[in-house]
């Protein structure tokens, strides 16, 4: 603020207010009245601010929270509120990615993204195939489940192998 008073420091507590009585003369600096409307006026302003803050929050899946059930619905993804929002995120991530050509790195992205693990590809093991290494984990559950979303996208005429989880 360019100038100060009692009053404005009493009355002005939001944010957008304290901003805008930059932009009026200083002889409101002491008006009771005019400052009370400065301040409401300054609470609106910052209750659309806010919004439109978390609007643009729900335009990615990446930031969405109360928008998620609509990307999901998009997707085909039926919503599980027993998920954490991060994980139907995740599960979000992955459908929307397997809508175009899978390259390794958008692969390991993937299955990381459905396994919740570390995961590398490694290509040309041998001729038309390709192996996936788990980091750090080993586990049949996982493995099953890797297997299922790998089936689903890679290319047809590819074998892979997952003899290595370490």
């Amino acid at each position: 603020m360019k100038y100060t008073s009692e009053y404005i420091q009493k009355i002005l507590k939001s944010p957008s207010a304290q901003r805008a009585i930059d932009y009026i003369t200083p002889i409101y600096a002491n008006a009771y009245a005019a400052l009370w409307l400065m301040e409401v006026i300054g609470e609106e302003t910052d209750l659309i601010v806010n919004w439109i803050d978390d609007y643009l929050e729900q335009v990615l899946p990446q930031t969405a929270t109360w928008l998620l059930p609509y990307w999901e619905e998009e997707y085909g993804i039926t919503p599980n509120d027993a998920l954490t929002i991060e994980q139907r995120r995740n599960a979000l991530l992955a459908v929307i990615r397997t809508r175009s050509p899978i390259n390794p790195k958008k692969l390991e992205s993937i299955v990381s993204l459905g396994t919740e693990l570390d995961v590398n590809i490694i290509e040309n093991l041998t001729k038309y195939s390709f192996g996936v290494i788990f980091k750090g984990i080993s586990g049949l559950g996982y493995s099953k489940k890797a297997r299922d979303i790998i089936d689903r996208l890679k290319p047809a005429h590819l074998y892979y192998d997952m003899t290595g989880f370490f």
